[in-house]
């Protein structure tokens, strides 16, 4: 395996990755795939045969980080995707509540 691969892994968002996912993901790149780490919805919801994906914000102003942009065109065809905060305990929409809005920019750091 090549350092800076397993680096780049380890290193991902703060989270460690184990060294077997380090050897599958640059497997899955070696093979053409685009491995997605981070910008995964918080929740998956299943009920009676429907899927969910839901992605929580602070504010209902709050837009998707550039990460959650990348991803969320590739869940779309799979499940419904919102985007969501909460005002007084009670759930609600943000931006539009569909995801793939502009993203925020992502910081630096």
């Amino acid at each position: 395996m090549r350092k800076d691969s397993l680096y780049r892994l380890r290193t991902s968002a703060g989270r460690t990755t184990n060294s077997h996912e380090a050897v599958v993901a640059e497997a899955l790149e070696n093979d053409g795939w685009t491995v997605y780490r981070n910008g995964w919805p918080d929740f998956l919801a299943v009920k009676d045969g429907q899927v969910r994906l839901i992605e929580v914000k602070p504010r209902a102003s709050s837009r998707l980080s550039v990460r959650q942009s990348r991803v969320a065109p590739h869940l779309k065809p799979l499940a419904v995707v919102e985007v969501v905060t909460t005002v007084d305990g009670v759930v609600v929409p943000c931006n539009g509540n569909q995801a793939g809005g502009r993203p925020k920019e992502q910081s630096n750091s």
